[in-house]
Protein backbone atom coordinates (compact mmCIF):
# COMPACT_ATOMS: atom_id res chain seq x y z
CA UNK A 1 0.00 0.00 0.00
CA UNK A 2 2.46 2.40 0.19
CA UNK A 3 3.73 2.26 -3.16
CA UNK A 4 0.37 3.57 -4.20
CA UNK A 5 0.41 5.99 -1.38
CA UNK A 6 3.80 7.42 -2.14
CA UNK A 7 4.02 11.15 -4.01
CA UNK A 8 5.04 10.14 -7.75
CA UNK A 9 5.76 13.72 -8.51
CA UNK A 10 9.46 14.83 -9.50
CA UNK A 11 11.94 15.89 -7.18
CA UNK A 12 11.42 19.98 -6.71
CA UNK A 13 13.42 21.45 -9.35
CA UNK A 14 16.49 23.57 -8.12
CA UNK A 15 19.23 25.06 -10.83
CA UNK A 16 22.41 23.95 -11.63
CA UNK A 17 24.01 26.50 -9.14
CA UNK A 18 21.62 26.19 -6.30
CA UNK A 19 22.41 22.91 -6.37
CA UNK A 20 25.75 23.26 -6.37
CA UNK A 21 25.10 25.46 -3.20
CA UNK A 22 23.53 23.13 -0.98
CA UNK A 23 25.14 21.60 1.49
CA UNK A 24 26.11 17.64 1.36
CA UNK A 25 23.33 15.92 3.37
CA UNK A 26 21.06 18.00 0.93
CA UNK A 27 22.82 17.50 -2.12
CA UNK A 28 22.50 13.48 -1.01
CA UNK A 29 18.87 13.78 -0.62
CA UNK A 30 18.19 15.91 -3.74
CA UNK A 31 20.18 12.93 -5.18
CA UNK A 32 18.50 10.03 -3.75
CA UNK A 33 14.96 11.53 -4.83
CA UNK A 34 16.08 11.89 -8.50
CA UNK A 35 17.07 8.40 -8.53
CA UNK A 36 14.07 7.31 -6.93
CA UNK A 37 12.12 8.83 -9.52
CA UNK A 38 14.38 7.20 -12.55
CA UNK A 39 13.53 4.17 -11.19
CA UNK A 40 9.52 4.08 -9.94
CA UNK A 41 8.06 6.66 -11.14
CA UNK A 42 8.72 7.66 -14.73
CA UNK A 43 5.34 6.02 -16.41
CA UNK A 44 5.24 6.27 -20.66
CA UNK A 45 1.51 6.69 -21.25
CA UNK A 46 1.75 4.51 -24.87
CA UNK A 47 -1.72 3.47 -25.99
CA UNK A 48 -1.50 -0.02 -24.07
CA UNK A 49 -1.05 1.88 -20.58
CA UNK A 50 -4.36 4.12 -21.06
CA UNK A 51 -6.13 1.89 -22.82
CA UNK A 52 -5.95 -0.49 -19.73
CA UNK A 53 -6.70 2.22 -17.02
CA UNK A 54 -9.58 3.36 -18.58
CA UNK A 55 -10.82 0.01 -19.52
CA UNK A 56 -10.40 -1.42 -15.84
CA UNK A 57 -11.58 2.18 -13.69
CA UNK A 58 -13.85 3.27 -15.84
CA UNK A 59 -15.89 0.33 -17.16
CA UNK A 60 -15.13 -2.74 -15.82
CA UNK A 61 -14.57 -1.45 -12.09
CA UNK A 62 -18.04 0.37 -11.77
CA UNK A 63 -19.80 -2.40 -13.03
CA UNK A 64 -18.38 -5.55 -10.98
CA UNK A 65 -19.49 -4.20 -7.96
CA UNK A 66 -22.87 -5.19 -8.62
CA UNK A 67 -22.27 -7.83 -11.16
CA UNK A 68 -21.98 -11.70 -10.11
CA UNK A 69 -20.20 -12.61 -13.71
CA UNK A 70 -17.49 -10.46 -13.39
CA UNK A 71 -15.05 -9.25 -16.15
CA UNK A 72 -11.26 -8.70 -15.76
CA UNK A 73 -8.46 -7.96 -18.09
CA UNK A 74 -5.75 -10.17 -19.36
CA UNK A 75 -2.09 -8.46 -19.63
CA UNK A 76 -0.38 -10.39 -22.35
CA UNK A 77 3.10 -10.15 -24.35
CA UNK A 78 6.74 -11.20 -24.47
CA UNK A 79 9.00 -10.25 -21.08
CA UNK A 80 10.07 -6.58 -21.01
CA UNK A 81 7.54 -5.01 -22.81
CA UNK A 82 5.48 -3.06 -20.31
CA UNK A 83 2.78 -5.58 -18.11
CA UNK A 84 3.88 -4.72 -14.74
CA UNK A 85 4.57 -1.53 -15.61
CA UNK A 86 0.62 -1.10 -17.05
CA UNK A 87 -0.72 -3.22 -13.91
CA UNK A 88 1.21 -0.52 -11.64
CA UNK A 89 -0.67 2.26 -13.67
CA UNK A 90 -4.08 0.46 -13.16
CA UNK A 91 -3.44 0.34 -9.58
CA UNK A 92 -2.70 3.54 -8.81
CA UNK A 93 -5.45 5.43 -10.73
CA UNK A 94 -7.72 2.33 -8.76
CA UNK A 95 -6.41 3.45 -5.59
CA UNK A 96 -6.73 7.33 -5.89
CA UNK A 97 -10.50 7.04 -7.24
CA UNK A 98 -10.71 4.85 -4.07
CA UNK A 99 -9.49 7.50 -1.60
CA UNK A 100 -11.37 9.89 -3.74
CA UNK A 101 -14.16 8.46 -2.79
CA UNK A 102 -13.79 7.04 0.80
CA UNK A 103 -11.82 9.82 2.20
CA UNK A 104 -11.80 8.56 5.40
CA UNK A 105 -10.37 5.17 5.21
CA UNK A 106 -7.80 3.44 7.45
CA UNK A 107 -4.98 1.89 5.87
CA UNK A 108 -4.25 -1.15 5.64
CA UNK A 109 -7.30 -2.05 7.61
CA UNK A 110 -8.67 -1.33 4.07
CA UNK A 111 -6.49 -2.36 1.50
CA UNK A 112 -8.45 -1.69 -1.91
CA UNK A 113 -5.88 -2.39 -3.85
CA UNK A 114 -4.13 -6.22 -3.78
CA UNK A 115 -0.92 -7.32 -5.76
CA UNK A 116 -0.08 -10.50 -6.16
CA UNK A 117 3.15 -11.77 -7.68
CA UNK A 118 3.03 -15.81 -8.46
CA UNK A 119 6.11 -17.62 -7.34
CA UNK A 120 7.74 -20.30 -9.79
CA UNK A 121 6.37 -23.39 -10.33
CA UNK A 122 3.51 -22.46 -8.00
CA UNK A 123 0.94 -25.10 -6.80
CA UNK A 124 -2.42 -23.98 -5.59
CA UNK A 125 -1.16 -23.69 -1.96
CA UNK A 126 1.90 -21.98 -2.55
CA UNK A 127 -0.36 -19.44 -4.94
CA UNK A 128 -2.67 -19.02 -1.63
CA UNK A 129 0.21 -18.58 0.68
CA UNK A 130 1.32 -15.53 -1.53
CA UNK A 131 -2.19 -13.72 -1.19
CA UNK A 132 -1.79 -15.03 2.61
CA UNK A 133 1.74 -13.11 2.70
CA UNK A 134 0.09 -10.03 0.94
CA UNK A 135 -2.43 -10.02 3.98
CA UNK A 136 -0.19 -10.70 6.65
CA UNK A 137 -2.00 -13.96 7.73
CA UNK A 138 0.01 -16.02 9.18
CA UNK A 139 -0.53 -19.79 7.91
CA UNK A 140 0.97 -23.02 9.22
CA UNK A 141 3.04 -25.47 7.18
CA UNK A 142 0.30 -28.30 7.21
CA UNK A 143 -3.48 -25.92 6.74
CA UNK A 144 -4.98 -27.56 3.95
CA UNK A 145 -5.13 -25.18 0.54
CA UNK A 146 -8.87 -25.17 1.08
CA UNK A 147 -8.67 -23.67 4.68
CA UNK A 148 -6.36 -20.65 3.30
CA UNK A 149 -8.49 -19.88 0.36
CA UNK A 150 -10.94 -19.37 3.50
CA UNK A 151 -9.81 -17.38 5.57
CA UNK A 152 -8.10 -15.34 2.55
CA UNK A 153 -11.26 -14.58 1.00
CA UNK A 154 -12.73 -13.92 4.39
CA UNK A 155 -9.36 -10.89 4.96
CA UNK A 156 -10.43 -9.36 1.10
CA UNK A 157 -14.27 -9.02 1.81
CA UNK A 158 -12.84 -7.46 5.34
CA UNK A 159 -10.34 -5.10 3.89
CA UNK A 160 -13.13 -4.24 0.72
CA UNK A 161 -10.64 -4.96 -1.78
CA UNK A 162 -11.87 -4.10 -5.34
CA UNK A 163 -9.16 -4.36 -7.42
CA UNK A 164 -6.86 -7.60 -7.49
CA UNK A 165 -3.68 -7.64 -9.36
CA UNK A 166 -2.24 -11.45 -10.03
CA UNK A 167 1.35 -11.30 -11.75
CA UNK A 168 3.50 -13.48 -13.45
CA UNK A 169 0.69 -15.63 -13.81
CA UNK A 170 3.09 -17.86 -16.43
CA UNK A 171 4.89 -19.42 -13.71
CA UNK A 172 1.19 -21.14 -12.88
CA UNK A 173 2.22 -24.52 -14.21
CA UNK A 174 -1.09 -26.52 -16.06
CA UNK A 175 -0.59 -29.47 -13.88
CA UNK A 176 -2.49 -31.41 -11.25
CA UNK A 177 -2.78 -31.04 -7.57
CA UNK A 178 -4.22 -32.73 -4.81
CA UNK A 179 -7.50 -30.47 -3.70
CA UNK A 180 -8.13 -27.89 -6.01
CA UNK A 181 -7.52 -30.05 -9.62
CA UNK A 182 -5.45 -27.60 -11.29
CA UNK A 183 -4.30 -23.66 -10.34
CA UNK A 184 -7.13 -22.51 -12.89
CA UNK A 185 -9.58 -24.00 -11.05
CA UNK A 186 -8.51 -21.66 -7.76
CA UNK A 187 -8.31 -18.63 -10.77
CA UNK A 188 -12.00 -19.81 -11.63
CA UNK A 189 -13.22 -20.14 -7.63
CA UNK A 190 -11.42 -16.44 -6.73
CA UNK A 191 -13.70 -15.11 -9.64
CA UNK A 192 -17.00 -16.35 -8.16
CA UNK A 193 -16.15 -15.53 -4.74
CA UNK A 194 -14.22 -12.21 -4.82
CA UNK A 195 -16.68 -9.23 -5.78
CA UNK A 196 -13.36 -7.63 -7.38
CA UNK A 197 -12.07 -7.08 -10.53
CA UNK A 198 -9.31 -9.21 -11.64
CA UNK A 199 -6.44 -8.43 -13.63
CA UNK A 200 -4.29 -11.20 -14.79
CA UNK A 201 -0.59 -10.26 -16.04
CA UNK A 202 2.27 -12.65 -17.75
CA UNK A 203 4.05 -13.99 -20.26
CA UNK A 204 2.09 -15.02 -23.31
CA UNK A 205 -0.83 -16.02 -21.52
CA UNK A 206 -2.59 -17.32 -24.28
CA UNK A 207 0.19 -20.07 -25.31
CA UNK A 208 0.91 -21.30 -21.69
CA UNK A 209 -2.81 -22.71 -21.73
CA UNK A 210 -4.23 -20.75 -19.20
CA UNK A 211 -7.36 -20.68 -21.01
CA UNK A 212 -7.23 -24.08 -22.36
CA UNK A 213 -10.45 -26.83 -20.99
CA UNK A 214 -13.25 -26.23 -19.48
CA UNK A 215 -12.26 -24.25 -16.91
CA UNK A 216 -10.20 -21.90 -19.00
CA UNK A 217 -12.39 -20.65 -21.46
CA UNK A 218 -14.70 -19.96 -18.47
CA UNK A 219 -12.25 -17.88 -17.73
CA UNK A 220 -11.45 -16.83 -21.00
CA UNK A 221 -15.35 -15.72 -21.45
CA UNK A 222 -14.93 -13.22 -18.71
CA UNK A 223 -11.73 -11.71 -19.59
CA UNK A 224 -10.61 -9.15 -22.68
CA UNK A 225 -6.93 -9.85 -23.82
CA UNK A 226 -4.72 -6.86 -23.87
CA UNK A 227 -1.16 -7.79 -26.23
CA UNK A 228 1.68 -5.67 -25.42
CA UNK A 229 4.19 -5.95 -28.12
CA UNK A 230 6.94 -4.14 -28.96
CA UNK A 231 7.07 -0.45 -30.33
CA UNK A 232 7.20 -0.30 -33.93
CA UNK A 233 10.10 1.77 -35.36
CA UNK A 234 8.06 3.89 -37.67
CA UNK A 235 4.47 3.83 -36.57
CA UNK A 236 1.43 5.72 -38.12
CA UNK A 237 -0.49 8.75 -36.76
CA UNK A 238 -2.57 6.25 -34.60
CA UNK A 239 0.47 4.77 -33.02
CA UNK A 240 2.75 6.52 -30.04
CA UNK A 241 6.09 6.98 -32.58
CA UNK A 242 9.21 5.56 -31.24
CA UNK A 243 11.05 9.17 -31.28
CA UNK A 244 8.02 10.41 -29.16
CA UNK A 245 8.51 7.98 -26.58
CA UNK A 246 11.84 8.68 -26.30
CA UNK A 247 11.24 12.19 -25.93
CA UNK A 248 8.85 11.55 -23.16
CA UNK A 249 11.69 9.52 -21.63
CA UNK A 250 14.35 12.95 -21.94
CA UNK A 251 11.61 15.60 -21.12
CA UNK A 252 11.16 13.21 -17.28
CA UNK A 253 15.00 12.68 -16.78
CA UNK A 254 16.16 15.04 -13.27
CA UNK A 255 19.65 15.76 -15.02
CA UNK A 256 21.17 18.92 -14.83
CA UNK A 257 23.05 19.30 -18.44
CA UNK A 258 21.02 16.71 -20.85
CA UNK A 259 20.93 18.80 -24.06
CA UNK A 260 16.92 18.79 -25.23
CA UNK A 261 16.76 16.56 -28.24
CA UNK A 262 19.90 14.94 -27.80
CA UNK A 263 18.25 11.10 -27.08
CA UNK A 264 15.97 11.86 -30.07
CA UNK A 265 18.87 12.19 -32.11
CA UNK A 266 19.79 8.71 -31.62
CA UNK A 267 16.60 6.98 -32.24
CA UNK A 268 18.15 4.59 -34.30
CA UNK A 269 20.66 3.27 -32.63
CA UNK A 270 18.52 3.18 -29.33
CA UNK A 271 16.01 0.69 -31.50
CA UNK A 272 18.80 -1.28 -32.79
CA UNK A 273 20.03 -1.41 -29.24
CA UNK A 274 16.29 -2.33 -27.74
CA UNK A 275 14.58 -3.81 -30.74
CA UNK A 276 11.62 -1.76 -29.64
CA UNK A 277 11.23 -3.18 -25.69
CA UNK A 278 10.31 -0.10 -23.62
CA UNK A 279 10.70 -2.05 -20.93
CA UNK A 280 14.87 -2.50 -22.14
CA UNK A 281 14.59 1.43 -23.47
CA UNK A 282 13.61 2.53 -20.45
CA UNK A 283 16.69 0.27 -18.33
CA UNK A 284 19.30 2.11 -20.53
CA UNK A 285 18.14 5.37 -20.45
CA UNK A 286 17.39 5.37 -16.07
CA UNK A 287 20.07 3.19 -15.04
CA UNK A 288 22.78 5.68 -17.40
CA UNK A 289 21.27 8.72 -15.51
CA UNK A 290 21.42 7.38 -12.28
CA UNK A 291 25.13 6.15 -13.10
CA UNK A 292 25.61 9.99 -13.89
CA UNK A 293 23.99 11.42 -11.05
CA UNK A 294 26.29 8.95 -8.26
CA UNK A 295 29.01 10.15 -9.91
CA UNK A 296 28.47 13.30 -8.43
CA UNK A 297 29.34 15.81 -11.46
CA UNK A 298 25.76 17.60 -11.89
CA UNK A 299 28.01 19.32 -15.39
CA UNK A 300 28.76 16.30 -16.56
CA UNK A 301 25.06 15.03 -16.47
CA UNK A 302 24.72 13.83 -19.85
CA UNK A 303 23.70 10.46 -21.96
CA UNK A 304 25.79 10.00 -24.33
CA UNK A 305 25.85 7.25 -27.07
CA UNK A 306 29.18 5.67 -25.46
CA UNK A 307 27.48 5.96 -21.99
CA UNK A 308 24.44 3.57 -23.52
CA UNK A 309 26.68 1.56 -25.29
CA UNK A 310 28.28 0.65 -21.94
CA UNK A 311 24.81 -0.03 -20.14
CA UNK A 312 23.97 -2.60 -23.07
CA UNK A 313 27.53 -4.13 -22.34
CA UNK A 314 26.71 -4.30 -18.64
CA UNK A 315 22.78 -5.28 -19.40
CA UNK A 316 23.96 -7.88 -21.38
CA UNK A 317 27.22 -9.21 -19.01
CA UNK A 318 24.20 -9.16 -16.04
CA UNK A 319 22.04 -11.03 -18.10
CA UNK A 320 19.24 -8.30 -18.06
CA UNK A 321 19.30 -8.21 -21.72
CA UNK A 322 19.50 -11.06 -24.10
CA UNK A 323 19.43 -11.24 -28.50
CA UNK A 324 20.64 -7.71 -28.93
CA UNK A 325 23.53 -6.66 -31.41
Amino acid sequence: MAFLQRDTRPPTAVGLEEYKSLSPTARAEHDRLRMSFLFNDIIVPTDPLTTAVRYVTEDLEPVNRNNPDRWGLAISGEGGMGKTTIADAVMRRSFKIYEQDHPGAAYPESLPVAYVKIPSSATPKRMMQAFADFYGITMTEREPTESIVKRVLAHMADADTRLVVIDELHRLPPGLHRGLAEPKDLLRELLDDVVATFIYAGVDLPEMGIFDGPTGRQIASRFSLLEVNRLPRHATDEEETWRGVIEYIEKKLPLFAQPAGSLVDLDEFLYQQTLGSLGTLMRMICGAAKTLIARGNPDSEVITEDILRRRTRDMQATGMITNIP
